[in-house]
């Protein structure tokens, strides 16, 4: 027991970045299945996609990096830089993708779990080396 209360210590940052990066997923895929039924699946997309940004920015915020960025001009600072920085990886699915099936001719599954391993990793350094990184007060 006292094992997993260090490891848990040692590794909070990570492991909550992990399990807040499922709820996000399930978020996505709740809200998707949801609006679906009423508009259009890629209007539905991009609304499951915002919504599940919007979680994770908050629980990013709060309970993974503890961000102390207080201010509305310097929060909303920081919300746009973890919006670009999604956006960002969110290119980079693409490319990798469009690599991996179109030119290495990897099939689909292995190269969305490949692909999702790095895209997982740039949002987490993203975050921690750009987005939850920035200091300052805006009174």
């Amino acid at each position: 027991m006292k094992f997993m209360i260090v490891f848990f210590r040692k590794y909070k940052e990570i492991i909550m970045f992990g399990i807040f990066g499922i709820l996000t997923t399930l978020i996505n895929v709740i809200s998707f299945y949801i609006f679906h039924f009423y508009i259009n699946y890629l209007l539905s997309n991009a609304i499951a996609w915002l919504i599940s940004i919007l979680f994770a920015y908050i629980t990013n915020r709060m309970y993974v990096f503890n961000s102390t960025v207080s201010g509305l001009k310097n929060i909303i600072k920081e919300f746009n830089l973890f919006l670009i920085s999604r956006l960002l990886s969110g290119v980079l699915d693409m490319a990798l993708m469009f690599i991996f099936i179109d030119f290495l001719h990897w099939d689909n599954f292995s190269s969305k779990v490949l692909v999702n391993i790095f895209v997982v990793i740039t949002n987490y350094l993203f975050s921690k080396l750009l987005v939850f990184n920035l200091r300052g007060n805006d009174n």
